[in-house]
Formats: C-alpha cells, structure tokens, sequence
C-alpha cells in the first residue's frame, strides 16, 4: 500500500506567498484596512499547512 501524498503543497506554498506580499503591499498603502491583515493571516495559514504538508511526505518516504 503506496503512502498518501498531499496535493501539492509546493502549489499551496507559492500562493501563500503570493498572498502575504500581495496583501503586505495593500497595508502598506491603506495601513488601517482590516481586510489587509485578514489577507496576510490567509496566507501564513497557507505557508504554514504547506510547510507541514512537505515535512508530512518527508517523512514518510523515509520510512521503509
């Protein structure tokens, strides 16, 4: 039985990314819009599940 693999977390790191700049440089223009930090907590959150979802698969093609 093959391990199951994440969908693609590389594709989720990239866009968490893209949205942490994307909404960094909205707060930086309109610093007090609320909808700014809502975008950038979006894509931490992104970033984050994408990190573990890496490490996830990782780890499993180490084991035998």
């Amino acid at each position: 039985m093959t391990p199951r693999r994440s969908r693609q977390p590389w594709i989720y790191l990239v866009l968490g990314a893209v949205l942490i700049v994307n909404w960094g440089i909205q707060l930086a223009l309109e610093p007090g819009k609320p909808s700014g930090w809502i975008g950038m907590a979006a894509g931490v959150l992104m970033v984050v599940a994408a990190v573990r979802g890496l490490l996830r698969d990782r780890r499993q093609r180490e084991q035998p």
